[in-house]
């Protein structure tokens, strides 16, 4: 195993010249950890470009990926089908994922076409092993070497297969296999796992229940049965199984790592704790008696035991065997944040728990949802088809949230939002309000129910860094983009110069374009507002405050008088008369972000006269999420009390500055 020889052969377009570029130039440099998002982005856009595979492949190598290492320089090898260094790399990769028989194939070519290249006499002696292994591995089967070659090569090549989600290969070589060995116990579990992959449970179960008829007691079977019934929610089915696995003596390649995976699905973290002092008591700890994965699931059961200590140890372990194992390397890292931004750790991400069929049905159905007025009629009709098609979702739903990763708890709370299921809408209420998770992830998903008109706009109280606070749920869709101008050429750049001026604060400026502007337009309400924050900014308020007065009654939708009227009113002494119409306001589902924060700086001025700080806290946290680069939130942070006042405070109109000009 070795890199390969450096591919710097950039083609068009343009931008795959470039980021190749760029990423070999980092590769180069020594540093591949860079070089690599750039690469697999290419990747996806570039399928099979022989360029970026090939600086994949160093990529890999170099971060000591071994996995995706093998499975780049397969799809090169494809590619690049005369290059000797591709086809000597691609061995070796082969021969360390322990692949021999695929390891002794592709050697043997790579000396039939290249008996003088530099290896050949590396390779050269590395076949001799691999040879005598296979000609062991025939005389303990009772099996002829070329039987014994053609049983191994469809194997390794299923088991590469499977590895990598190329199920529908795999599927055809596992098929051509048992139609040549029908009793081959690896194959037809491994065949198992690509039914359940693709979907087809329970051709999946009756395979595994296939293999437990020629070996009652095989580990992979029954931990297969185990893990498909409790996905398909029939738990007593599925401990039964546990049950039988955890009394089974039998010998299995993965033997302890696959009952923790049962086990760790079943949510039985004593018994999969269990399994830590057995396998130290047989003295199997160490690869490849277990790997990575099993300390992995160590790691998630003693966590939710409390073991916090010894999780993290049992995730170093597992970083230890394989530093790229993402599923440790993301669950060690939320563990060791400060308690209050932890999120929660998971054992398996959402693509582990099967529901493939399900999330498809829900990308169909979810744009139909938005299109339609009546969401309620389809709401019900997919709450239906979800009953009869995929009923294990309401047994799954509270499991994937308290167990599975984000986009677990974000495809359940999706679930509820399209079909409003009593069910489904409890499990997502109990997520969004509870405290697993990031606060990000549960309000991002509680705004997802409320654009389903399944929870009503308003403050509500959530778990937000280690404490309930008060947060606001907005049924709305918040856009820079602005709106549709019908005002003439002449008109419109008159309203630019007057911007301009506002801008600057030169209000005299300011005014005297306005004038001619309203003038020329005089229902247009915008025009006329700013023409009003021209007049206040000169502090002319008794002539501001009559026409914002005048503009409302005229235009009484009109958002921007809304807001100005509502804090005339606070002014005045009217406080619920102003909560009223910026509660109206709360129910439009569109506004432009000028809008949005114009109503924020106006419901913290209300709820501050209300002397209500957390209120006004909440509304200053929403302005913060939507426009966090405006010039006016320093001093609103400091009317709440967030920061200590500064010595200078320059009073400045917003992007658009038709906004609330009593502010």
């Amino acid at each position: 195993m070795s890199k390969i020889k450096p591919i710097r052969k950039p083609t068009p377009p343009r931008r795959l010249v470039e980021q190749t570029e760029r990423a070999f130039k980092l590769l180069e440099s020594g540093h591949a950890g860079e070089a690599l998002p750039i690469l697999e982005e290419l990747d996806r856009a570039y399928p099979n470009n022989p360029d970026v595979l090939g600086n994949l492949v160093n990529a890999y190598y170099d971060l000591g990926d071994l996995h995706q290492y093998e499975h780049a320089l397969r799809r090169l090898s494809i590619l690049e089908p005369n290059d000797p260094s591709v086809a000597f790399s691609l061995g070796g990769a082969f021969l360390v994922n322990q692949r021999f028989t695929l390891a002794l194939r592709a050697f043997k070519e790579y000396l039939r076409r290249w008996p003088q290249d530099e290896h050949a006499g590396q390779v050269s002696a590395e076949l001799v092993k691999l040879e005598e292994n296979l000609r062991q591995q025939a005389l303990d089967m009772d099996l002829l070497e070329g039987e014994a070659l053609e049983l191994f090569l469809q194997n390794d090549d299923l088991c590469y297969c499977l590895n990598h989600g190329e199920y529908g290969r795999g599927r055809q070589v596992a098929e051509k296999l048992l139609r040549r060995f029908p009793l081959f116990i690896p194959a037809l579990n491994n065949l198992g796992q690509i039914y359940a992959a693709q979907g087809e449970i329970d051709k999946a179960i009756q395979t595994a229940q296939q293999v437990l008829t020629v070996e009652p007691d095989n580990i992979h079977a029954l931990s297969n049965l185990a893990r498909l019934y409790f996905l398909t929610g029939r738990p007593s089915e599925a401990q039964g199984y546990a049950e039988k696995l955890k009394r089974s003596q039998a010998d299995a390649a993965d033997r302890w790592t696959k009952i923790a995976e049962a086990l760790t699905f079943l949510e039985d973290d004593q018994g999969v704790l269990d399994l830590y002092r057995q396998a130290k008591a047989t003295q199997e700890l160490e690869p490849p008696q277990v790997n990575e994965m099993f300390y992995h699931l160590l790691a998630v059961a003693a966590w939710r035991l409390e073991n916090k200590t010894q999780a993290r140890r049992f995730w170093e372990k597992a970083l230890q065997i394989d530093p790229n194992f993402d599923w440790a390397r993301q669950n060690l890292e939320d563990a060791n944040k400060n308690v209050k931004n932890q999120r929660g750790v998971w054992a398996h991400p959402f693509e582990s728990w099967l529901l493939s069929r399900m999330s498809g049905l829900f990308e169909r159905e979810l744009p139909k949802l938005k299109q339609l007025k009546d969401k309620a009629n389809l709401q019900a009709a997919f709450a239906r088809s979800v009953e009869q098609k995929y009923p294990e979702l309401f047994f799954l739903a509270p499991h994937l949230v308290e167990r599975g990763d984000g986009k677990a708890a974000a495809f359940v709370v999706q679930m509820a939002a399209v079909t409003a299921h009593p069910t489904l809408m409890e499990v997502a209420r109990a997520y969004i309000f509870g405290s697993r998770g990031t606060f990000e992830e549960r309000f991002e998903t509680a705004q997802i129910l409320s654009q389903a008109d399944l929870l009503p706009s308003g403050p509500v109280r959530m778990w937000n860094e280690g404490e309930w606070r008060q947060v606001m749920i907005l049924n709305m869709e918040i856009s820079p983009e602005p709106e549709r101008t019908l005002r003439s050429r002449a008109l419109q750049k008159l309203y630019e110069e007057a911007y301009e001026a506002l801008l600057d604060e030169d209000g005299h400026r300011a005014q005297e374009i306005l004038e001619k502007a309203v003038a020329m337009a005089p229902d247009d309400p915008t025009l006329a507002n700013n023409l009003a924050i021209a007049y206040k900014m000169q502090g002319q308020d008794d002539k501001a405050h009559q026409m914002m007065v005048d503009i409302h009654t005229r235009f009484p939708d009109y958002f921007f008088g809304i807001v100005a009227f509502a804090s005339m009113e606070v002014i005045a002494g009217g406080l619920d008369h102003a909560h009223d119409m910026l509660n109206g306001l709360m129910q439009r589902k569109r506004m432009h972000t000028s809008e949005f924060v114009a109503l924020c700086r106006a419901q913290i001025q209300v709820w501050l006269a209300d002397k209500n700080k957390d209120a006004a806290r909440t509304w200053l946290d929403l302005w913060e999420r939507v426009a966090p680069e405006e010039p006016d939130l320093a001093y609103y942070r400091l009317k709440v009390g967030i920061i200590h006042k500064p010595k200078t405070r320059r009073i400045k109109p917003d992007d658009e500055p038709e906004l609330d000009p009593l502010a």
